[in-house]
C-alpha cells in the first residue's frame, strides 16, 4: 500500500496560492448559498405580498357591503327609537324580524375582519423584507382592521341584547331609558366602524389595491338583508325571513 506524502510547499509564493484557492472556493459557496437564501425570501415574499393584497381587497369588499346596507340599519334604529322614546308602559315593537334561529328588530352585518395573515407575516419574519413604505402602510391597515373587528363584535353584542325588544310586552321607564342608551351605543359602534373604513380604503389606495365592489359580496348575505330591508320599507311589521 503506497502511502503519499503532503507535498511539501516551496515558497511562501506557492502557500499564498494554495490559501487564495481555498478561500475563493469558500467565499464562492458562500455567496452561492446567500444567493439561493435571497432567492428564496424574494420568492416567498412576493407569494406574502400577493396573499395579503388579497385579504386587503377582501375588507374593501366587506366594506361595499356594509355601507351599501347602512342606511336600513340607520332607518331600523329611527323607527325603533321613536317607538321608544313614545310608548307607555305597554310596549309592542314596531317590526320585528323572524329568522330561522331568532326573532331580531335589526339585522346588521358582520363580515370577516380577520388580520391573521398580516400577524403570520409578522411573526415568520416574512414581512421585514416587505418595502419599508408597504410594510408601515400594511402594518396601519391591518391594525385598523383589528379595531374594526373589536367594535363589530361590539355592535353584535349590543344588537342582541336590543333585539330582546322583540319579545318585550312592558316596558318601565327605567327599562324603556336603558333600552335608548343601548340604541345610542348601537349608533356610536357604526360610526366608529365607518370612520374607520375610511382609513381602510385609503390605506388600502396607498397599497394601489383596486377597492371591492359590491357585486363581489357574499351573494347570499346580501340577499338576507336586501330582503328584510326591502319588507321593511314597505312597512311590514312582520319580516319573516324563515
Amino acid at each position: 500500500m503506497d502511502i503519499h506524502k503532503p507535498r511539501p510547499w516551496h515558497g511562501v509564493r506557492e502557500f499564498l496560492k494554495e490559501y487564495l484557492i481555498i478561500v475563493v472556493g469558500v467565499l464562492t459557496a458562500l455567496g452561492a448559498e446567500a444567493g439561493v437564501e435571497a432567492y428564496r425570501w424574494q420568492e416567498r415574499t412576493q407569494q406574502t405580498e400577493d396573499h395579503l393584497r388579497q385579504k386587503v381587497h377582501n375588507v374593501t369588499v366587506n366594506i361595499a357591503g356594509r355601507r351599501a346596507l347602512q342606511p336600513c340599519v340607520d332607518a331600523m334604529l329611527d323607527r325603533l327609537q321613536s317607538a321608544l322614546e313614545t310608548s307607555g308602559d305597554g310596549w309592542r315593537a314596531p317590526f320585528v324580524i323572524r329568522t330561522r334561529y331568532q326573532q331580531a328588530i335589526v339585522v346588521a352585518p358582520k363580515g370577516s375582519w380577520g388580520a391573521e395573515d398580516w400577524n403570520a407575516a409578522v411573526g415568520d419574519g416574512t414581512a421585514n423584507h416587505l418595502p419599508k413604505r408597504e410594510l408601515l402602510t400594511y402594518g396601519r391597515f391591518f391594525e385598523t382592521v383589528a379595531a374594526f373587528k373589536r367594535t363589530n363584535e361590539q355592535e353584535t353584542d349590543d344588537l342582541a341584547e336590543l333585539n330582546s325588544l322583540a319579545s318585550v310586552r312592558r316596558l318601565d321607564p327605567a327599562s324603556r331609558t336603558q333600552y335608548l342608551r343601548l340604541l345610542y351605543r348601537v349608533r356610536q359602534d357604526d360610526e366608529g366602524m365607518d370612520h374607520l373604513s375610511d382609513i381602510m380604503l385609503r390605506e388600502a389606495q396607498l397599497l394601489n389595491v383596486k377597492p371591492g365592489a359590491l357585486s363581489e359580496y357574499t351573494p347570499g348575505a346580501i340577499r338576507f338583508y336586501r330582503r328584510a330591508c326591502a319588507d321593511f320599507r314597505a312597512g311590514k311589521t312582520v319580516i319573516d325571513l324563515r
